[in-house]
């Protein structure tokens, strides 16, 4: 309710602000400007100032409230049960923790949050505490009970960890079909009967997603990087030795089988006929922030094989991707991207949501896109890139897409579609590519395949990137399939020799085919190391 009443105060912001960039646009926008630039203004940062300064601008009568009011103004009836949740979460101007020493001890606000003036009046200076840390507000309030293990206890920490689970699976199936994903898993490895929470397997790839509804201790995140070590453990460490265990155990022969709880088969997979990829996923219900969206600044803690960190995502987060990237090799990619960037160490953001704006902005992580020269060791997320995503879930403005050519978006939901094996690895190629190269290909692609059509005979494209991309795409089209296949795999094979490139995607496509997007695909990611091996396959593919 506190949240709705904040709601309608950024929307009214939002118009007042939307008014007054229309008003610095009149015919006095010179003089305003050559004003504020005195001051050291830009335009955009002025206007920022603005709107927030609206905001804070009557918001005390909004954090302040009068129970009986509230409750009459909001249609509730148990006016007691109200004021005995405000003194629950409440504490008294003075109050504080007997070993509170300094700014980076543990502060009762956090725990207690609202501040009780009098018995009718109560402020609430962090009211998103009361929604989004609820969970362990009420962790604080049982903590006596946690300490004891009670039934009370129990119930609670069970009841918490099935939530966490059962939403997890319920935001991955919005991307991917059920059908691939399997919940509860148990299995045998090293005279151990183990559980992992999530497995989703999708095309050649295995995703791991483990779940942790631990949380950290405020003081331990403020303390430095050892007090952080134990809790960390038990939310991020943990859950990725549980998702190595299960890669371990799948590797560990050609046929592997796992079990619900009853220990009835309902997973087999056979490894030897696909080289799987694995992800590494967990989901908690701590927000990080920071700590979860770069990893790798916790090397020091020798948490992490080099280099292999898991996808650590807050729940709610997970929601709001899930939402915005429903299309499962959309959502390969950006999980690829993100990882990837995470193992560079270069992209940092607070929030996950940042990546996934600039994500929906950008379609990558690269860093050569915005620094040519490879000098940049460190580059923030601005925060405009979140925007986009306020306005949709804020003020009902339009879902925020990706940024992505018509005719390649067909294709690769095409092949999403008839779901050939091993079509990710095309698709997240092709996604690679920056935008204004993904728009070329997308034409390219248009125009070959009409002029096949029309003229019955082949045609053909290439796109590369050199390094550090390291990238190819060719895709050829032909009327008749006589011989296609095999000319298409050495004209690949002479283009990816001649231009160095070690990923290469290969897509042919018969005109006549009218479902297959792609009728067949060729992907290959070997680095020819030297050129006397290269000629032999050239001469082996092509004769002397």
């Amino acid at each position: 309710m506190i949240g709705k009443k904040l709601h309608e105060k950024a929307k009214e912001v939002h118009e007042i602000v939307e008014n007054a960039k229309k008003q610095v646009d009149g015919s006095k926008k010179e003089e305003f400007l050559k004003m504020i630039e005195k001051e050291g203004w830009t335009l955009e940062n002025f206007i920022s100032y603005f709107g927030n300064t609206h905001f804070l601008w009557g918001s005390k009568n909004i954090l302040t409230i009068n129970p009986t009011d509230f409750c009459k103004e909001e249609g509730i009836n148990d006016v007691e049960k109200f004021k005995k949740y405000l003194n629950t979460f409440s504490c008294k101007i003075g109050d504080q923790f007997e070993n509170f020493e300094n700014p980076l001890s543990d502060n009762i606000l956090f725990y207690k949050p609202i501040i009780k003036i009098s018995d009718d009046s109560f402020f609430i200076p962090k009211a998103d505490i009361l929604k989004y840390k609820l969970d362990s507000l009420l962790e604080y309030l049982l903590q006596d009970e946690k300490e004891k293990k009670t039934k009370t206890w129990i119930s609670y920490d069970d009841a918490k960890s099935k939530y966490l689970e059962n939403k997890t699976y319920e935001f991955f199936s919005r991307v991917f079909p059920q059908k691939y994903l399997y919940q509860n898993l148990f299995y045998k490895f090293e005279d151990k009967r183990s559980e992992t929470d999530l497995v989703l397997i999708y095309d050649e790839k295995i995703f791991i997603i483990e779940s942790k509804s631990n949380h950290v201790p405020l003081s331990a995140k403020r303390g430095g990087i050892t007090s952080l070590e134990h809790s960390l453990k038990k939310i991020i460490k943990k859950a990725y030795d549980q998702a190595v265990n299960v890669r371990m155990y799948i590797e560990s022969k050609d046929l592997v089988e796992f079990e619900n709880k009853k220990g009835e088969v309902i997973l087999t997979i056979n490894s030897k006929e696909t080289n799987f990829e694995f992800f590494y996923i967990n989901v908690t219900l701590e927000n990080l922030g920071s700590i979860g969206t770069n990893l790798k600044e916790l090397d020091v803690l020798k948490s992490f094989t080099k280099n292999e960190y898991p996808w650590s995502v807050n729940l709610y987060d997970l929601d709001i991707i899930s939402d915005c990237i429903p299309e499962p090799a959309y959502f390969i990619h950006y999980l690829e991207q993100r990882i990837k960037a995470q193992n560079q160490n270069i992209f940092h953001s607070v929030e996950e949501i940042d990546f996934l704006g600039y994500y929906h902005k950008v379609g990558n992580f690269y860093r050569e896109l915005l620094d040519p020269d490879l000098k940049a060791s460190h580059i923030s997320i601005a925060p405009e890139y979140y925007d986009v995503l306020d306005k949709h879930y804020l003020f009902g403005e339009q879902k925020p897409e990706l940024v992505m050519p018509s005719t390649l978006d067909k294709l690769i939901k095409n092949m999403q579609k008839y779901h050939q094996k091993g079509f990710t690895k095309i698709t997240s190629l092709l996604l690679d590519f920056p935008q204004e190269q993904r728009k070329m290909i997308s034409k390219s692609i248009e125009e070959k395949f009409n002029k096949t059509v029309k003229t019955g005979k082949p045609d053909g494209i290439t796109s590369t990137l050199g390094v550090p991309f390291d990238i190819g795409f060719s895709y050829f089209t032909s009327s008749t399939m006589t011989n296609f296949y095999q000319d298409c795999k050495k004209q690949m094979m002479r283009r990816k020799y001649q231009q160095k490139i070690t990923r290469w995607a290969m897509i042919g496509r018969n005109v006549e085919d009218k479902k297959n997007f792609a009728t067949f695909f060729l992907y290959d990611k070997n680095s020819w190391k030297h050129d006397s091996e290269m000629e032999e396959e050239i001469s082996r593919l092509f004769g002397s």
